[in-house]
Order: C-alpha cells, then sequence, then structure tokens
C-alpha cells in the first residue's frame, strides 16, 4: 500500500440519520406528488374544455377513472399553484413557498384566499407543521376571521343605532324648538286677548259709571212741562209725561244692563286667556321635561330592548316547533331559557 493512499471509513448509520433521510425522502416524494398533481390538473382543465356539455363526469369515469370532486381538486392544485408555461414533468409552482409543499397541505391551503396563502404559510411554518395541525391552524383561522367579522358587524350596527340615536334626538329637538315657539306664540296671543279683554271690561265699568251718572229730568224741566201742557187737556200731559219718563227709565235700565253683561263676559274672557296661559305653560314644562329625559343612551336602550324582544319572539315561536316534535328537547329547551331568564333577572 502506497503511503498517500487514502482509505475511505464507511460512516457508521444511526436511527437519527435513517429517520432523517426518510423524512427527506418522504418531503421530496410529496413534493413531486404535488408536481405530477399540478399537471393532471393542467390537462384536465384542458380536456374539460373539449368534452361536449354534460359528458365531462361520463368522459372521467371512462377515460381516467376519476369522480368529479377527484378531478375538480387536481383542477383546483393547477389554478392555484400551477406556473403558467406547459412542462410535460416536473411542473414547477408558481411560488417557491408554495412549491416546497407537499400534495395533501397544498389541497388544505386552497380555503386560504390565494393573496393571503404564502404569507400564511410562512407566517406559521407550514413546512413543518402536521396535516392535523395545519387542519386545526386553518380552522382557528376561520374562528378567528368569523368573530372578528362579526365584531365588526356589531360595531357598525352600534355606530348606526347610536347615529340614529342622535337623529332621532336632533329631530326631537327641533321639534319641541318648533312647540316651544308655538306655545310661546300662544302665550303671547294669550297675554294679548288678556289685555284686550282688560281694556273691555275698563271700558265697559266707564261705560256704566257714565250711564249711572246721568241726569234725570230736573224739577224744572217738569214743571215747564206741566205749565206748557196744561193748556191742554191736563190728563193727557200727565200720560205724557209718565210715558217720556218710563221710556228714559228704560233706556238707563238697558244701558246699565248692557254695560254689566259686558263687563261679565269681559272678566270670562280674561279667566279664559289666564287658564290658556297657564295650559301652555304646563305643556312646555312637560315637553322641556321629555326632551330631558330623550338622550342617546335611553334611546338606544329602547331600540336593544325591542331588538332583545323579537330575538325572544322568535325563539319562542322555534320552541313550540320544536316541542310540537320532541317534547322530552322542548322541555329541556325551556329550561335552558328560563336560566337565561333568570340570570338577566338577577343582572337587572
Amino acid at each position: 500500500m502506497r503511503d498517500d493512499q487514502i482509505i475511505t471509513v464507511p460512516e457508521e448509520r444511526t436511527l437519527k440519520t435513517v429517520a432523517f433521510e426518510i423524512r427527506t425522502l418522504h418531503a421530496q416524494a410529496q413534493q413531486v406528488v404535488l408536481g405530477y398533481a399540478i399537471e393532471i390538473g393542467r390537462r384536465l382543465t384542458e380536456a374539460k374544455g373539449m368534452v361536449s356539455h354534460g359528458e365531462w363526469g361520463k368522459w372521467l369515469e371512462e377515460e381516467v377513472s376519476y369522480s368529479k370532486s377527484t378531478a375538480n381538486n387536481f383542477m383546483r392544485i393547477f389554478d392555484a399553484y400551477g406556473a403558467d408555461q406547459q412542462s410535460l414533468f416536473g411542473s414547477e409552482a408558481k411560488s417557491q413557498t408554495l412549491g416546497n409543499l407537499p400534495y395533501t397541505k397544498a389541497l388544505r391551503l386552497l380555503a386560504i384566499p390565494e393573496e393571503e396563502r404564502e404569507e400564511f404559510v410562512e407566517a406559521n411554518n407550514v413546512e413543518e407543521l402536521s396535516v392535523r395541525d395545519l387542519d386545526k391552524l386553518i380552522k382557528e383561522r376561520d374562528e378567528e376571521k368569523k368573530a372578528r367579522e362579526a365584531a365588526e358587524r356589531r360595531e357598525k350596527e352600534t355606530a348606526d343605532l347610536l347615529e340614529a340615536a342622535r337623529a332621532g334626538q336632533e329631530t326631537l329637538q327641533a321639534g319641541v324648538a318648533e312647540e316651544r315657539a308655538r306655545l310661546q306664540k300662544q302665550e303671547a296671543d294669550a297675554k294679548a286677548a288678556a289685555e284686550k279683554a282688560q281694556a273691555e271690561l275698563k271700558a265697559a265699568q266707564e261705560q256704566l259709571k257714565r250711564a249711572h251718572a246721568e241726569p234725570r229730568l230736573s224739577e224744572k224741566e217738569l214743571k215747564d212741562i206741566r205749565d206748557e201742557a196744561r193748556a191742554e187737556v191736563e190728563e193727557k200731559v200727565k200720560a205724557d209725561a209718565a210715558e217720556k219718563f218710563a221710556a228714559e227709565k228704560k233706556r238707563l235700565e238697558s244701558a246699565a244692563e248692557q254695560a254689566l253683561e259686558r263687563m261679565e263676559a269681559a272678566q270670562k274672557a280674561a279667566e279664559a286667556a289666564k287658564e290658556q296661559a297657564e295650559k301652555a305653560a304646563e305643556e312646555r314644562a312637560k315637553l322641556e321635561k321629555k326632551l330631558a329625559l330623550a338622550d342617546a343612551d335611553t334611546v338606544l336602550f329602547k331600540a336593544s330592548f325591542e331588538q332583545m324582544q323579537e330575538a325572544f319572539n322568535k325563539c319562542h315561536g322555534c320552541l313550540m316547533k320544536v316541542e310540537a316534535n320532541s317534547p322530552e328537547t322542548a322541555e329541556k329547551l325551556k329550561k335552558a331559557v328560563a336560566a337565561v331568564l333568570d340570570s338577566m333577572k338577577e343582572r337587572v
């Protein structure tokens, strides 16, 4: 043996070495499977464009022994991962990150939107995950997305309710302002009517005073009348004088009666105007109290309470249907509803 000859010592193989080689070969095999799956999907897509309408299922069964669901999976794999160029074998994926995945994981990842798929794979190190862990991760992502969308919907509904409450409050405030202006005008009109009635009362009192102050025929006038009439028949003169006296008395009594009637009417008008003004003030106070209570929280509570009532009515209708088909299930549901109501009652 020459001194410069190199002797190669076989590397000692261990269970870890064998396991590593198996995992490597398995991953490589799965990647090859994904490449072939892409090519199969490419050709299935091409074939579907050639098959007559209604003959696709029959062609799959007779020519390649595929079900429609299997063919759809292959075509979805090609659409999601396949590169645009044509190749017979060793198909390249659109993304190197996705191209390193086995077929089973690539198929699971179709549940992730295309624009989020590659970022999801890199962020969660999908290559190192088992298929079961990947399914769990996708499920958790979907549940989180649904929860987030539900929270966004609730937030939007709450914002809509608050906006509706604000709009309702603004409408109420505008109505109250309009009603306040109307009541103020009504109060001013009532005050003007009261002042007018007071003036009429005062005028009636003055007229009554003047009516009582008007003098009757003086003794001199009566004597002159008697003297002038003495030339005529004395009875006729007396009759004429008595007639004039009675007429004058009747006129004065009528004037006094009219003045009293006007005074009474003026007093009634003043009382009515005062009552109307008090009623207007009371209505204004009620409206101002109503405005003070009409805040956004009250309106929001009312809207939420109506929604709760509507939901309860729907639940009750469903419970009646369940009871018709399964009384035992209905009884359990009733107990659950009663428990929730008791809990809500304790919190109020």
